[in-house]
């Protein structure tokens, strides 16, 4: 089961196909050459026409089976990000390894049809140091078509992503505005204000401020990826601001920044729906005071983003209610910008006391 599931995830039969083709090609070539030579020089071929045919033919499937195996080891460095060095290394000493593999086919082929009476280790060793040139040669070209393949689709899949990742941006800004814009959010912060004007025109000021600075901030920096921490707890104050004037006696914010961290890059954003989430739960079936705790940390190489509310725990995780448009977009983005090396998770606190939304990525 292991061994299918390497094979399938690195084994690419548009790279095999082209291998199998160059390497081909050099044995055409190197066919013709002897063939020329034996016709110029005017003296047969001692040892058979066939016979020349037969070892290449084995050759052929042996250096391309085992580059296949390279191919697909190859890959795999890659995506680990191995070092050069090692890399370099390593493939010095399977190209040696293939020109061993390579002599030891061919004197046991020897052998078997009656060309060699016995094994001769100098003559085999001499007929390896005369043709080592050729085999690294050869080998490090094929290498080179497996680097060059993989890192064109490299910059083909960056390109795609790039591509996707912009389109996720902007359908997840737009789905943003449309929630946050939706008569709910307008009218209940508008009637906020309106009902602050009599009681208290400099709250009443703030929070419009607050509006029109969050709404301003969400389309100017429309085209931004990525925002420092100290920049996202900036724009998130705005929000805040009005969500404590919606809620000023129900709701409480407390903050947990690492101050160490306030110049690393999180995506852009990133906060808002995550507080819409908390507060989604935790108003859901109650209208009791309400705690949200924004905690960002530091965890080896990741940033722990974690917001909880102490509101009613979650019943049916299945249905589709824990989650709502915003935080589908978010995921959407977090695989584009980091692929698995990202996670959100959603669960009720140990304590049962409350939600968690939890989101893990990687320091840049």
């Amino acid at each position: 089961m292991k061994l299918r599931n390497y094979f399938k995830k690195y084994f690419d039969a548009e790279l095999a196909i082209i291998l199998a083709i160059f390497y081909l090609i050099t044995i055409c070539l190197n066919l013709i050459k002897v063939f020329s030579t034996a016709y110029l020089k005017g003296t047969p071929m001692l040892q058979g026409e066939n016979f020349f045919f037969q070892i290449y033919v084995l050759d052929a499937i042996t250096v391309v089976g085992i580059m296949f195996i390279i191919a697909m080891h190859t890959k795999r460095l890659i995506l680990k990000r191995t070092s050069w060095r090692k890399i370099l290394l390593f493939h010095f000493f399977l190209a040696l390894i293939l020109g061993v593999v390579i002599q030891f086919i061919t004197d046991v082929y020897r052998l078997q049809v009656g060309l060699l009476n016995a094994f001769d280790f100098k003559k085999s060793l001499n007929v390896f140091l005369s043709v080592i040139d050729i085999n690294f040669l050869v080998y490090f070209a094929m290498l080179f078509i497996i680097y060059t393949y993989y890192y064109f689709s490299i910059i083909r899949a960056s390109e795609k992503q790039q591509s996707l990742l912009e389109t996720q941006v902007v359908t997840a800004r737009m789905n943003m505005l449309t929630s946050q814009l939706q008569p709910h959010f307008l009218f209940n912060t508008i009637n906020c204000i309106i009902g602050l004007i009599d009681v208290d025109k400099r709250k009443a000021q703030e929070t419009l401020v607050d509006l029109s600075t969050f709404f301003r901030e969400v389309t100017k920096n429309s085209n931004v990826h990525f925002f420092t921490v100290a920049k996202e707890m900036e724009i998130l104050s705005h929000y805040l601001g009005i969500l404590k004037v919606r809620f000023p006696e129900n709701l409480t914010i407390v903050e947990h920044i690492d101050p160490e961290l306030l110049e690393e890059m999180i995506p852009a954003m990133v906060l808002q729906p995550l507080i819409e989430n908390s507060i989604n739960h935790g108003y859901e079936n109650s209208t009791r005071p309400l705690l949200i705790e924004i905690a960002i940390s530091k965890e080896g190489e990741f940033i722990n983003i974690t917001l909880k509310n102490d509101g009613p725990p979650i019943t049916d995780f299945q249905s589709g209610k824990s989650t709502g448009v915003g935080i589908s977009n978010l995921k959407l983005r977090l695989i584009n910008l980091y692929g698995n090396r990202a996670t959100f998770t959603l669960r009720n606190k140990a304590d049962g006391c409350g939600v968690e939304n939890i989101l893990k990525i990687p320091l840049r």
